[in-house]
């Protein structure tokens, strides 16, 4: 991390025009590398290396979608690297793979982001996400939690009683910000206008709010910094790369240059080029999102009109709500269970009655179902009807972005 901060720090400190330069550099520099020393990605070169950009191909996640050992560059074997995988919440979840390094200096700009608000990575966070409820991966998440002193409020239930908790979790502890899915955070803000009360009266130490992993709308905004009373900023990451692009205080969408090289092509689609993963060959990486580049008036670069992922919400019989990313962890446990099913929808169609498409080269088996349905019960509730539909296509939004779950009972005057 020591090394990762230095070499931030110079990067930070270029000129624009120096960092312009370096950018190419980088880019080429990695392309080189992984032509050389990864076999998948000189196949997908046709063995030919590129005399322009223009004629790098793109990837995308159902290309990385083969053994992870496979795709590493050499010499980086699985034990010498960091290894995770995407939320799933685009459909085509994947292993993939980062460098030491790599991974070391995402983390230093993640510091760097978060200092512009006053922020420590140690700083007490009141966390708003999903969480494994079983096995080691929920208790791997707890750890993390503990060690990164972190509290976390789970999605699965939003409903006033569980909101009310919540408040009273953030009247006992003095957290310094706020993080989560905008959905999740949205429902709480809306439960604090309605009783009429400001988050900061009840726990004065909070700085500000993070909303990450769903689209956050203008009004979004405004509804949690009314509820909150400090700002409420924007962070555009994902899981591969860290963050994408983060909102500085005058309100624009900086992209992190310092690790990236970010691109649209003719549909407007984001492309990303990792400028330090050596493990990992992610060139022009399709990561799904549409948006329009831009430069402020400090040649720094920017996203507007970013389209991504907005999730409905759950509202289930015994009148509960939960975000919809709470399907991330049901189709989790499905992806990981069935190597078969490729992609995965939830739709729901009343109360208590959910229909699931999914992808796959074989129907699913009695005991699949029933895993299917233990896992709608564990992060739910009992009793609800599953519609089961194999398809050849799963449906994807009109800009593009696939959406794990879609509400067909929720007003949309």
């Amino acid at each position: 991390m020591s090394k990762a901060r230095k070499e931030l720090s110079s990067i930070q400190s270029m000129t624009h025009y120096e960092r312009k330069k370096w950018i190419i550099e980088k880019q080429w520099e990695l392309i080189k590398y992984h032509f050389e020393n990864n076999p998948f990605y000189r196949n997908k070169l046709n063995g030919k290396f590129p005399l322009n950009w223009e004629t790098v191909p793109e990837l995308s996640k159902s290309d990385l979608q083969s053994g992870l050992e496979s795709l590493l560059s050499k010499p980086f074997t699985i034990s010498e690297v960091y290894i995770s995988n995407t939320s799933g919440s685009s459909g085509t979840p994947f292993f993939y793979a980062k460098d030491k390094y790599s991974h070391a200096i995402t983390w230093a700009l993640i510091e760097s982001r978060y200092a512009e608000y006053g922020i420590a990575l140690n700083d007490l966070q009141a966390r708003f996400y999903g969480i494994p409820l079983t096995g080691f991966s929920g208790f791997k998440e707890r750890m993390k939690d503990r060690i990164m002193n972190r509290v976390r409020f789970p999605v699965f239930d939003l409903s006033d009683a569980a909101n009310e908790k919540f408040l009273e979790v953030f009247a006992r502890k003095k957290f310094k910000y706020v993080y989560g899915y905008t959905n999740s955070i949205v429902l709480f803000c809306r439960y604090l206008l309605r009783i009429e009360i400001i988050l900061n009266t009840v726990c004065p130490s909070i700085r500000c709010v993070m909303v990450t992993s769903e689209m956050c709308t203008p009004d979004d905004k405004l509804l949690i910094e009314k509820a909150t009373g400090v700002p409420c900023v924007i962070e555009y990451g994902a899981s591969e790369f860290g963050i994408i692009a983060y909102q500085k205080p005058d309100g624009f969408l900086k992209i992190s240059e310092e690790l990236i090289y970010v691109e649209t092509n003719s549909k407007d689609e984001i492309l990303i080029t990792s400028l330090f993963n050596k493990a990992f060959p992610f060139v022009k990486y399709n990561i799904a999102d549409r948006g329009k580049l831009l430069t402020n008036e400090l040649n720094e670069l920017g996203i507007s009109e970013l389209m991504g992922r907005s999730d409905d919400t759950i509202i289930l019989p015994d009148g509960r709500q939960a975000a919809g990313l709470t399907m991330y962890y049901c189709s989790r446990k499905i992806l990981e269970s069935f190597t078969s099913i490729k992609e995965i929808y939830f739709t729901q169609t009343a109360l208590d009655a959910f229909t699931i498409y999914y992808i796959s080269e074989i129907e699913l088996s009695k005991v699949q179902l029933k895993i299917i349905s233990d896992a709608f019960e564990t992060y739910l509730c009992a009793g609800l009807q599953l519609t089961f539909e194999k398809t050849d296509n799963i449906r994807r939004k009109q800009n593009g972005k696939f959406q794990l779950f879609t509400s067909l009972i929720i007003n949309r005057d």
